[in-house]
């Protein structure tokens, strides 16, 4: 599944919003590839 995370406080740094998805499988989340939801392959 996908999962956003806010950044509303950050003592140096930017705040903002981050896209990321859940690996159940390993139980851990990861950097969201959009294409990879698409269906799109790289070759």
């Amino acid at each position: 599944g996908k999962a956003e995370i806010i950044i509303g406080k950050h003592r140096n740094g930017p705040t903002g919003t981050i896209n990321l998805v859940f690996q159940g499988q390993w139980l851990r989340f990861a950097n969201f590839a959009p294409d990879y939801f698409r269906g799109d392959t790289a070759g």
